[in-house]
């Protein structure tokens, strides 16, 4: 508590705007011994040089820790003065303390927030005796409290309790020199990366156990809460059986030991059943069964570590995930002291793959006929590739795990398109398509000139016939030599040798040669549709009368 020193001269001297004081520094100029400086609520961006001040009370008019802000106090070998219900911050002006002390002597500290020193220190006092540092708020400093001492003087019979020390970036409380002894430092709140250093092995700890509300809210006085932001703090690991918010253990650091430590954990169950439920490409829905016990109170939840939020349900979704992902949720559970408890319950699920497979890549046909094109290409690389759905001008075709595909029954001479979209095992479909054009072959009709008969029956008028033959493009410049020479023999086929014909052994018989003779001519070139032939025909057949009749004379 802070200790007033009554005076029947004492003074209030009021600071604030309109006020006779508009700075706190100019009342600090015009104070007195046993006088009070009361602050209105407002911005002070003023260090307050209160050296060999004493017996002096500066108080906040509103007391309320936030709305009356100033940049930091210099007690420097000040005696009997009180600081109370400002907010002390250091991002006014930057400095590098929030109090300090060289000096000091029966200084009260009290209700304050301190806060925004991220260079230096929260409070710092050197050679200061019989102080007491409580129910602040001591955070988001380098140092939180750091005590010192130098050759010509020590740190000792200083009290620190009540205070919120959380959040500072190196140490919450830091006792500087082996020679500081006797600092009583209890009941205060830590929650720190580091929580302490010391120096000294003479400090004391805690208090006397005995019944009374403590900073975290149990039923007995003792030493201090140590937390760390991470949960794996000494209070936030230990059990406390009998729910008297004190580990049944004590905290031991080196040479110093605090036998009350606050908190504990009550012997509370785990959560079981922990499984996923469902899953997406983005989310994972998790569900337990939260302990029966009745100082069960919520559970902790983190995702690889890292702690999401609290929770009484018994499921929980995350979300915002990456497809294809292995998650690990982790959960704690917590008792109704806010104790919690350091085991672990852990699941692991995947995401789903929402990633489709990448492209065919060289896609071209490999091989074309009349009425088929084969296409070939490569398959993705991706691990997860299943297949490749193909379609020829718009139209489904086929389902393949291969590299090449067959089209038939299509046809000639016709251009035909492929497209070919690749699918994983998921079923996630690349909508990316690869296309190719290609044409079927060309097929050529041309005539070919073929004899008939053999070369005994050509004298006596052998027939030619025309017949067809299909051939490919390929084919057309070595078939033209061919054709070429296959006209030349049959033109030779259709020019008639000249024969004597035989003499008949009657002449009676004359007419009937003849007639035979003629009509076998006429057949022959009524099955000759060369017209050039038929007029060779009738002269061969005039030539055959005349030799006949020359003969009989």
């Amino acid at each position: 508590m802070a200790v007033f020193v009554s005076s029947a001269s004492a003074a209030t001297l009021t600071v604030g705007p309109g006020e006779t004081y508009t700075s706190i520094s100019s009342a600090v100029t015009a104070v007195s011994s046993g006088d009070t400086i009361l602050v209105k609520p407002g911005i002070y961006s003023e260090i307050v040089d209160l050296q060999y001040k004493t017996d002096v009370i500066i108080m906040s008019e509103s007391a309320n820790q936030v709305d009356t802000m100033v940049a930091g106090f210099d007690a420097n070998y000040a005696r009997n003065v009180t600081i109370t219900g400002f907010n002390i911050n250091g991002t006014l002006l930057g400095g590098s303390y929030g109090i300090y002390s060289y000096e000091g002597r029966n200084l009260t500290i009290e209700k304050n927030t301190i806060s925004g020193y991220l260079t230096g220190n929260g409070i710092i006092i050197k050679n200061a005796n019989y102080n007491l540092f409580a129910d602040n708020t001591i955070t988001n400093n380098k140092y939180g409290v750091y005590i010192d001492s130098s050759y010509y003087g020590t740190s000792s019979y200083n009290t620190i309790t009540g205070n919120n020390i959380s959040f500072n970036t190196d140490y919450g409380i830091v006792f500087n020199d082996m020679y500081i002894s006797n600092n009583l430092f209890y009941n205060n709140y830590l929650m720190n990366r580091y929580n302490h250093f010391s120096a000294s092995a003479v400090s004391i700890w805690n208090t006397t156990r005995s019944p009374g509300v403590n900073i975290i809210g149990g039923s007995y006085m003792g030493g201090n809460y140590w937390g760390r932001p991470d949960g794996t703090g000494f209070s936030q690991t230990h059990i406390d059986a009998d729910a008297d918010g004190i580990c049944d253990e004590a905290y031991v650091y080196g040479a110093d030991v605090d036998y009350f430590p606050l908190g504990g954990f009550a012997p509370i169950g785990d959560v079981s059943g922990l499984d996923e439920s469902a899953v997406g490409t983005e989310w994972i829905v998790w569900n337990w069964t939260n302990p029966s016990d009745s100082m069960f109170n919520h559970s902790m939840v983190y995702l690889d570590g890292v702690f999401l939020t609290n929770t009484s349900e018994e499921s929980f979704n995350a979300t915002g995930l990456s497809d294809s992902t292995k998650y690990e949720i982790g959960i704690k559970t917590v008792d109704v002291l806010g104790n919690v408890k350091p085991i672990w319950v852990n699941d692991t699920a995947t995401t789903l793959d929402g990633t489709a497979p990448a492209s065919v890549i060289g896609l071209n046909e490999s091989e074309t006929g009349y009425t088929w094109i084969n296409w070939s290409w490569t398959n993705p690389a991706d691990l997860d590739f299943n297949h490749s759905i193909v379609y020829i001008d718009g139209t489904l075709l086929g389902i393949t795990s291969t590299e090449s595909f067959n089209a038939t029954g299509l046809v000639q001479d016709t251009v035909y398109e492929i497209v070919i979209m690749t699918v994983d095992t998921s079923g996630n479909i690349n909508s990316t398509s690869v296309k190719d054009t290609a044409k079927t072959d060309l097929q050529i009709v041309t005539p070919v000139t073929t004899s008939t008969g053999s070369s005994s029956k050509k004298s006596s008028g052998g027939s030619t016939g025309t017949s067809l033959r299909i051939i490919s493009p390929e084919e057309t410049s070595e078939d033209e030599t061919v054709d070429k020479q296959n006209a030349g023999v049959a033109d030779l086929e259709e020019t008639p040798l000249q024969s004597t014909p035989e003499e008949p052994s009657d002449v009676g018989n004359e007419g009937a040669e003849t007639g035979s003779t003629a009509g076998s001519l006429v057949e022959n070139t009524e099955s000759n549709s060369t017209p050039g032939f038929s007029i060779l025909v009738g002269m061969v057949c005039m030539l055959s009368i005349v030799l006949i009749h020359r003969r009989k004379d």
